[in-house]
């Protein structure tokens, strides 16, 4: 009953508030009168007795004050005052509000944008994997420190071994090119083992996963990702059995994987790892990418052991080529979004919270000045009794207000950033980063955001509000109040604000002229040509009539041939990787002939 009590009285004072109030005034006369006839009896005449209650009992207005601070809600009828009355100064000030607004609107928004991102790559699920903490990547270090993909002959010694997995699958990037429609399309893929939708338990939108007599050489089959499917299919409910023209060769379609799976990520079709016995034995590096599936007791630290035992049994059995054979385990989330996505990303949430605690300063110093200009208000109400917390709480209303307008215009400016980083960033990169589509404000923002107008409020509000609302009488009344100056300890505290925004402003600066310095380096790099006058054609010679080596040589030369004949053209050349770029690199390991190879010596030589 007890606790029920309370919640009863709550509801009679805010659905039912003028029947309280009439209560209440019914119930003070009624102990008036009791008292006047208490004085009465003791022979006090009509007028000193009402006089003499009134004394004893105090001031109505202020007794009925007494009243409703003990009541339930209460607080609530404080908080809808100091909101209205917040919101009346606010708009007074308008230029002033609209500063502050937009100023934590910059910084919240900043951040949130910001953190959208980072929740993607850190913190958020990985897209299609159930387990990802068993999952891992097997990667092989070269002397350089650098990691890579396998060979293929590591990947079938592992997969036989079954110690330190449970569960493999290995794959590869591939390209393919899409003839038959008005015109051609290179689209990406991955060639995949057997067990590779297994272990990510995949399911498929339409269709079936690869059959084991599918990945032996010349069963030219294909799943479709779900996106690939609906932009270029329109969602055909009769694709299963359709056939593609992909490099030059008929493939036929045999499924099409559900909307929730996209790994690789940005693939638009999977097709099996069909290798012959000789490229199955091959030992060069950068081949396959291999993932393993940890046992439900196994640890990393375990299976890297394993996976040491393993490599160092298969150094003696590689050509002798100085390479040490070093197997790392890493983990899937790595894999998924690169090495360098987590550095850049938190980078730029640095930079955001730097950005962000520049906005509280700025508002800080804003908001000592305000409270300046506020000093004789403040003052005529603490002489007419305001207590020093019912100040500070009303003052810490205005900027609570005012972090929460900030928010809501942060989060439109969140919304058109991400809008806008989704726009600009290009298909390829977008493709590489896992979870990109799904990037944008959810609740996990949302929450975030309401953190940081929190600590907004916080950082901004408390010291100028205290500051603010203890003024010295005799200080601003010689004054005259409207001409007053700021005191020792304010001056002090803008100091050490004007400070705080100098000292973030120039980790800022620096940073960003580092980050200006290294591109202009990159570019220094490439001084040697004028990439204006270039351009650059992709070819792609992976269909039948062109698996002879003899017949690719005779095209490229023919095409170097044509294009160096053509008007305005100085010179053709053939590459494989562009300049500043790592794409479709080829590393091979190479001996010299009559010199002996020494102990961990290692020669590589990129093919271009």
């Amino acid at each position: 009953m007890s606790f029920f009590k309370p919640l009863l009285s709550l509801k009679r004072y805010l659905l039912r508030k003028k029947t309280a109030e009439r209560d209440l005034d019914a119930e003070l006369r009624a102990h008036l009168d009791l008292l006047t006839e208490e004085k009465l009896r003791a022979g006090f005449s009509s007028e000193d007795a009402h006089r003499a209650a009134r004394i004893e009992l105090g001031g109505i207005e202020q007794v009925k004050e007494e009243v409703r601070s003990a009541r339930p809600g209460f607080w609530l009828e404080m908080l809808w005052q100091d909101l209205r009355f917040a919101a009346r100064m606010l708009r007074k000030n308008s230029g002033f509000s609209a500063v502050v607004v937009l100023t934590l609107a910059l910084g919240i928004g900043a951040n949130t944008a910001v953190f959208s991102v980072a929740d993607v790559i850190f913190f958020q699920p990985v897209p299609s994997v159930k387990e990802p903490e068993r999952l891992k990547v097997v990667h092989e270090i070269l002397p350089d420190g650098s990691c890579c993909a396998i060979p293929p002959k590591s990947y079938q010694e592992l997969k036989l071994d079954r110690q330190p997995f449970v569960q493999t699958a290995a794959y590869t990037w591939t390209e393919a090119s899409l003839t038959g429609d008005p015109l051609p399309e290179r689209i990406e893929g991955a060639k995949i083992s057997a067990e590779f939708f297994q272990m990510f338990g995949a399911r498929f939108a339409r269709g079936r996963d690869f059959l084991p007599e599918e990945f032996q050489p010349g069963r030219p089959v294909a799943i479709l990702s779900y996106g690939f499917w609906q932009t270029h299919f329109g969602g055909d409910q009769k694709i299963v059995g359709r056939a593609l023209r992909l490099n030059d060769a008929q493939t036929t379609i045999v499924g099409v994987t559900a909307s929730d799976f996209d790994f690789p990520a940005g693939m638009q079709f999977w097709m099996p790892l069909a290798m012959s016995a000789e490229d199955w034995n091959r030992t060069s590096p950068g081949q396959l990418h291999m993932l393993g599936m940890l046992p439900p007791d196994g640890t990393e630290s375990r299976a890297q052991s394993e996976a040491t035992v393993i490599a160092a049994r298969l150094e003696g059995e590689y050509p002798p080529t100085g390479r040490k054979l070093i197997l790392q385990l890493l983990s899937f989330r790595v894999q998924v979004n690169g090495n360098l996505t987590p550095i850049f990303t938190m980078t730029l949430m640095g930079a955001a919270a730097f950005f962000l605690l520049i906005a509280c300063t700025n508002v800080a110093n804003l908001l000592l000045a305000r409270g300046l200009a506020r000093r004789r208000e403040i003052t005529l109400r603490a002489a007419l009794g305001a207590r020093p917390g019912r100040v500070v709480r009303q003052l810490l209303t205005e900027i609570v207000l005012l972090a929460l307008l900030g928010a809501l215009l942060g989060l439109v400016l969140a919304k058109i950033g991400l809008v806008l980083l989704a726009s600009g960033m290009p298909a390829e990169t977008a493709r590489q980063i896992a979870g990109w589509s799904r990037m944008g404000l959810d609740r996990r923002s949302l929450l975030f955001g309401s953190v940081a107008t929190l600590l907004v409020a916080i950082l901004c509000g408390v010291v100028p509000a205290i500051q603010s609302a203890s003024p010295k009488l005799s200080e601003c009344l010689k004054a005259g109040g409207a001409t007053s100056s700021l005191g020792p300890g304010s001056q002090k505290l803008r100091s050490a604000f004007v400070c705080a925004q100098i000292a973030l402003a120039l980790v800022l600066l620096v940073g960003a002229g580092l980050m200006v310095k290294g591109f202009a380096n990159m570019l220094g790099d490439a001084r040697s040509f004028e990439p204006k006058t270039l351009l650059t054609v992709h070819v792609d010679l992976r269909a039948p009539r062109y698996e002879d080596a003899q017949r690719r040589r005779a095209f490229f030369a023919q095409a170097l041939q044509r294009l160096s004949a053509m008007p305005g053209v100085t010179s053709a050349s053939l590459f494989t990787t562009p300049p500043l770029s790592n794409n479709d690199t080829v590393w091979c390991d190479f001996s010299i002939s009559g010199q002996p190879t020494r102990e961990h010596e290692h020669h590589t030589v990129l093919q271009n």
